[in-house]
This record gives structure tokens, C-alpha cells and sequence, in this order.
């Protein structure tokens, strides 16, 4: 658990004891934002401005596409995405189709969107490359794309035989667009996301 957030759990009996969703949804508003995951309470720094700009350009453009569809619904953090009782994240964006409309709540979402996104900063790195990966691949995400803006790159896990592998890794470079397996008709510009 972080030392920052250590002052919030007062209320539970030991500084070690599991966090659950009922303890996350009791912390005092105290500005910063978290997530839990296996039960640890872990601090999500404030994103910069270039984590935002480009986490922006995506979601417009997805947005546009879903809605224009039909296909479902796109949020962007903060938004809680329940995976259990002692996993809750706020990835950057995700996506819900209309087969998964029934895992939305007034609270965000209970259960796995069909696409989760995470725009990488220094600070999550491994948190989204390894354990991200890791959870979204056991609750049943579809898709999961880490955007690497170092690299000007997208990696996308797909599910295969109920595992998320590494199924493309694009570039910005030579007019590349975006498409996956989940938006087969999908192609934006890279330049419209690292613009």
C-alpha cells in the first residue's frame, strides 16, 4: 500500500488488512485518485498534459466511431470498472458494447468492459504492462491496448484461447491507422492520436 494513502485506512483494523470495494467507496474525497488491486490500495497519479492530450484524441475518435455504429458506449477515467470485490481500476478509457450494456451501474461499471486503454506514464508503467494485463486478461476483457507515447505506439492484446496476447504493435510512422479484430471496420489516423 502506499504511504499516501495509508491516512485513509485508518477505519480498518490493520495496515495490511485487504482493501475491498466497500473500503474504497467509503475513502474520504481527499482530491487524489486510486485503484485496488488484489486488495491493495495503490495511488493513481495525476496524468501530464501530453498523457492527456493524446488519451483525448483517442477517445474522440473512438467515441466517434462507436456512436456513429452504434456499438455501444466509451468512458474515460475517472471511471470505476469493478472486476471483484478487491479489484478496482480506472482504466483510461474503456469500451462497453451493447451485449455488455448490463455491467453499467450508477457507480461506473461492475464487471469487464469488452476494451480497456491505458495511455502509459512513468509512474504506471508496470502496473499497466504487467498487472493490468494480468487482471484484464482473468475478467475477461477482450481487448486491451497500452499506448506508449515514447514510442509513438499502440500494442493490442487480443483474447485467444482465453489469454491476452500481444497481437499487433503499430507505430506512427507511414500513415498508419488503427484497426483491430474488435472494430474490423475501424481505421484513425495515427495523426489524429498523437497529434
Amino acid at each position: 500500500m502506499f504511504d499516501a494513502a495509508a491516512p485513509l485506512l485508518n477505519h480498518l483494523s490493520m495496515a495490511t488488512a485487504v482493501v475491498t470495494y466497500d473500503d474504497y467507496v467509503a475513502l474520504p474525497d481527499d482530491g487524489n485518485r486510486y485503484e485496488v488491486i488484489e486488495g491493495e490500495l495503490c495511488l493513481v497519479p495525476a496524468p501530464n498534459r501530453k498523457h492527456q492530450e493524446v488519451l483525448f484524441n483517442l477517445a474522440f475518435e473512438l467515441r466517434k466511431f462507436i456512436t456513429r455504429n452504434k456499438l455501444g458506449h466509451v468512458y474515460i477515467s475517472p471511471f470505476d470498472v469493478k472486476l471483484s470485490d478487491i479489484n478496482v481500476v480506472q482504466p483510461d478509457v474503456i469500451y462497453v458494447s451493447n451485449g455488455r450494456l448490463k455491467i453499467l451501474t450508477e457507480a461506473g461499471a461492475s464487471g469487464a468492459p469488452d476494451l480497456a486503454i491505458e495511455v502509459l506514464s512513468a509512474s504506471t508503467r508496470r502496473r499497466d504492462e504487467v498487472i493490468k494485463l494480468r487482471l484484464y486478461e482473468k475478467f475477461g476483457v477482450e481487448e486491451y491496448w497500452i499506448i506508449d507515447m515514447s514510442q509513438a505506439s499502440i500494442r493490442i492484446h487480443g483474447r485467444k484461447r482465453g489469454k491476452l496476447v500481444l497481437v499487433d504493435e503499430l507505430f506512427d510512422r507511414d500513415n498508419a491507422k488503427l484497426t483491430t479484430a474488435l472494430f474490423p471496420a475501424m481505421a484513425i489516423p495515427f495523426a489524429r492520436i498523437f497529434e
